[in-house]
């Protein structure tokens, strides 16, 4: 009988380790993927922004960095990625909240995409024009998925910025 239940016990903690090990490995995967969606967005949003290589721009570049051909890029390559095969990223549900609560942060695209991101704009630039040297930058969140089969739990955001796009004000 002793081994009977030794070998139950040991079935259970087999099982148990293997569960553990998938939910690492899926894991993972959702977070790799939304990290992926992030840095792209990112990557679109700077190559947009900047002035023939330079740090220094003006800052009507600065604020239209992200503007609609760079949403319509994304949108294409998050529909067919790289190859033609898509990036596998969560079609909009509706679940995703995008509240950054940053003071000054104006949210520039998130409430109407078929994906769930948001992109969030943040100018450093005083109106008065006090700063010598100001800036924009931009917010990105995307979201990792937690859900199983026929359960949806939970979704973790993900954050990233682009670099700043510095305006001179001399």
């Amino acid at each position: 009988m002793n081994e009977a239940l030794g070998n139950a016990l040991l079935f259970k903690l087999a099982i148990g380790f293997i569960l553990i090990l998938s939910a690492i490995f899926l894991g993972s995967f959702a977070y790799s993927k939304a990290f992926k969606v992030n840095n792209r967005i990112i990557e679109e949003i700077e190559k947009n922004g900047e002035t023939s290589g330079r740090q220094t721009t003006t800052l009507a570049n600065a604020l239209n960095a992200y503007n609609n051909d760079v949403a319509a890029e994304i949108e294409r390559w998050l529909v067919s990625g790289d190859n033609n095969r898509g990036i596998g990223y969560r079609v909009s549900s509706g679940k995703a909240h995008c509240n950054y609560d940053k003071p000054g942060a104006v949210l520039m695209d998130g409430i109407n995409n078929n994906y769930e991101y948001c992109v969030y704009q943040i100018n450093t630039c005083h109106a008065d024009g006090s700063k010598e040297r100001c800036g924009v930058y931009y917010h990105v969140i995307t979201y990792m998925y937690v859900d199983f089969p026929l359960l949806e739990l939970f979704l973790i955001p993900v954050h990233g910025e682009t670099r700043t796009f510095e305006v001179l004000n001399s």
